[in-house]
């Protein structure tokens, strides 16, 4: 782990009891710590309880880790060599599926999650394609705005033909009476179109709020569009988280590597025969010097008497 998080989870777990109950699963570890090769006061009994197979433990493997370059160093001691490298062996396999564990949770979970926020968003871009459909039914138009703007560029065009014929008319009763046929030809045709325009006008402003105006649903094409925006963004933002968690499940695999594996001891480091030795022999020393000095101590007070 980059951070180096994970090398501290180990040596927790090393000195855990979790690592004792899960080596002890099929009894193994209890048997090697009560292995006929061991003296009469390291041996532990075969009934012995999971706090001192523990404490046990504790005293016969050590893990540490170097704050800088977080290795991480184990020491395992048994009874007989081969014995302490498959503890050493089994405590570094143990500690993989630790690690290895927590990391496959990790990325199960964050797939799990983006998998779920990719289906809200899904749902949410969906909603708002249906949204903008039944607008674009209800009003008839695929584009709202462009049919605004077509409504606007027909009103321009009415209201050029509507000054062209005010100018014919002006022209017309100037010449002849306004009672004439050709008067009132012009004035049927600028009051048609005066009523066209003011039925685009209407439609436009929307001042009766009805379902083809334009006013109405231009308002409402735009919310609509700005929610189908929003939700394709936070679509395709979903679609590219979950790829990503995709792809670091993919490439899921050993983050506890063995740098140096555990070996098979070439000599016994515990017991010394010739300290234990010389210990007990200058132990029994020194008694037997402070026995005879108390001794003869009590043989001159005796005397003195």
């Amino acid at each position: 782990n980059s951070d180096g998080k994970d090398a501290f989870i180990v040596v927790n777990y090393i000195r855990s009891r979790t690592i004792v109950s899960d080596l002890n699963a099929d009894g193994w570890l209890a048997k090697v710590f009560a292995s006929d090769e061991a003296d009469a006061v390291s041996r532990l009994p075969d009934d012995a309880s999971r706090e001192r197979l523990w404490r046990a433990f504790n005293t016969r493997v050590d893990a540490q880790v170097d704050s800088v370059s977080r290795l991480i160093t184990v020491n395992a001691r048994a009874f007989t060599p081969e014995e302490a490298n498959e503890l050493a062996t089994r405590v570094v396999t143990a500690s993989e599926h630790l690690i290895n564990g927590l990391r496959t949770r990790m990325l199960e979970d964050a797939t799990l999650t983006a998998a779920s926020t990719l289906q809200s968003a899904e749902n949410r871009y969906l909603d708002a394609l249906a949204g903008m459909r039944r607008l674009r039914d209800e009003v008839g138009v695929i584009d709202p705005a462009e049919g605004a703007m077509a409504l606007a560029k027909a009103l321009t065009e009415l209201k050029v033909i509507k000054a062209a014929l005010e100018t014919q008319y002006a022209g017309t009763i100037a010449a002849v009476s306004p009672d004439s046929p050709m008067a009132r030809a012009i004035a049927a045709r600028i009051a048609a179109t005066d009523a066209e325009i003011a039925e685009l006008e209407k439609q436009i402003a929307g001042a009766n709020a009805e379902a083809g105006a334009v006013a109405a649903y231009l308002a409402e094409f735009e919310t609509r569009e700005t929610e189908r925006m929003l939700a394709e963004a936070a679509y395709k933002q979903a679609v590219a988280s979950f790829d990503r968690a995709q792809s670091d499940a993919d490439r899921q695999g050993i983050y506890l590597a063995v740098f140096e594996p555990p070996g098979v001891p070439q000599e016994s480091r515990f017991p010394r025969g010739w300290r234990i030795i010389l210990t007990v022999f200058v132990a029994l020393s020194a008694l037997w010097a402070v026995l005879c000095l108390v001794g003869a101590g009590v043989r001159d007070q005796m005397a003195w008497r």
